[in-house]
């Protein structure tokens, strides 16, 4: 005989059940994607509903259904969790480099790509540099690299070159007299009072900053083509110096200091560790209680929905984007809970009153019905009861951050939050060790 609540069993999971046929998820491609996020949403709203809200009938009946829909979790978790290593491991390697050497190399790989020659490459480095640091012209940027060319050691090495190939030309064709005439003043500080002595010097190779100066006031130029092909000149006399060295010097010693300097000021070192840690732990899910997996998924989810490079990978290898991901969190999930009331769910209303005339709100809700709903729903005062047993203080702070204070202590450390991360927040802590199980 078949009991009324089978039925009802089978109507709760008969979608996730036929989207699990239809694929078996093994991993996820570029046309099952979206049907796995939509899975996953399914599972993990049902299992923290079951999970967190009152349930009428037997609890042994209840811990079978969480079974079941933890069997199928976990599996998609894993998938999911993959497809995320994928996708932030491509971002770590491309995006966000903070290391200024493998930063040059990136870049200069990626112009390189992108079929520019050359001179399209040191036109555009050059470009990119004025556009963080500020000048007009390509000489304003030449000027701040000479300035500084000790810290530029290939083109250093170029330069000391053509420095010595012009000493030596004129100093071939003087006698000691016009030699006198011509470089007494420039070599009086180095102590050098003859040719021959000079000429010592040019052939040590080893030239002081003056007369490297000296010579580059030669090439002070705007005409960038005349100063590229001075370059290639000069590397046809120079040992294992290529286009390559040079490009990549330019990009790692004059470049990445002033891309560096805009972008930390706009959160990039964060980001990056924020990235690094959620791929760190996403490589680590299996070790993972299901709660936490879903929390890492929701996490990892915000993450890339928060940083449009990591979410434009995702969508180009997995075919689900910002828009997708925007439906799925909005869906309409009134069918999912008109099943879970007739298995036995029981759904409460959020309790709020005010508190005070100053309009401060005391809000009485469970972790699910917190999470739904935005940080920008509460006000300046208001005191949150999550699971009749955690508090949450909000205090607003200057123009966009919160302050929250809870009773878990763990959660402290979040002395400010931007709104934008309300919902990483509440995932991890709804999520934590310190949530009702």
């Amino acid at each position: 005989m078949i009991k009324i609540q089978d039925i009802l069993f089978q109507k709760l999971f008969e979608s996730s059940i036929a989207e699990i046929k239809r694929f078996p998820i093994e991993t996820i491609t570029f046309d099952n994607a979206l049907d796995t996020f939509n899975l996953w949403y399914e599972l993990e709203y049902k299992y923290s509903q079951l999970k967190n809200k009152s349930f009428k009938g037997l609890l042994q009946r209840k811990e079978n259904i969480l079974n079941i829909i933890k069997d199928t979790a976990l599996n998609i978790n894993d998938v999911l969790a993959d497809s995320f290593i994928e996708v932030f491991g491509n971002w770590l390697e491309f995006h966000a480099i903070l290391n200024p050497k493998l930063w040059a190399e990136k870049r200069y790989e990626e112009v390189e790509d992108e079929g520019f020659d050359f001179e399209s490459i040191i036109k555009s480095l050059f470009s990119e540099y004025r556009s963080y640091q500020g000048g007009e012209s390509f000489q304003d940027t030449f000027e701040d690299i000479i300035y500084d060319i000790n810290n530029f050691p290939v083109f250093k090495k170029l330069l000391t070159v053509g420095t010595i190939d012009f000493y030596q030309s004129d100093l071939d064709n003087m006698d000691e007299e016009e030699f006198q005439e011509q470089y007494g003043y420039l070599l009086k500080d180095l102590n050098i009072k003859t040719k021959d002595e000079f000429q010592e010097l040019l052939d040590s190779g080893e030239l002081p900053e003056n007369l490297i100066l000296n010579y580059v006031e030669l090439l002070t130029t705007n005409d960038i083509e005349y100063f590229v092909e001075s370059l290639k000149n000069l590397m046809n006399y120079v040992y294992n110096v290529t286009e390559e060295d040079i490009g990549i010097e330019f990009y790692e010693k004059l470049v990445f200091p002033v891309w560096y300097g805009k972008w930390k000021a706009e959160g990039i070192d964060e980001t990056r560790q924020n990235v690094e840690d959620v791929y760190n732990d996403l490589q680590n899910i299996n070790s993972f209680p299901l709660k936490k997996q879903f929390a890492l998924i929701n996490i990892a989810t915000n993450t890339a929905h928060q940083s449009g490079s990591i979410m434009d990978y995702y969508e180009e290898r997995f075919n689900v984007g910002k828009s997708d991901l925007d439906v799925l969190t909005n869906k309409d999930v009134s069918e999912w809970d008109k099943e879970l009331r007739e298995i036995g769910v029981i759904f409460e209303e959020i309790v709020k009153f005010t508190v005070d005339n100053k309009g401060r709100n005391y809000y009485r809700m469970t972790s699910k019905d917190l999470r739904n709903l935005n940080v920008n729903d509460f006000k300046s005062g208001d005191t949150i009861v999550v699971n009749e047993k955690y508090i949450i203080h909000l205090k607003k702070e200057k123009y966009k951050f919160f302050s929250l204070e809870t009773s878990v202590e763990n959660y402290n450390t979040y002395k400010f939050i931007d709104p934008a991360f309300w919902p990483v927040f509440i995932n991890n802590f709804i999520y934590s060790d310190y949530d009702i199980s």
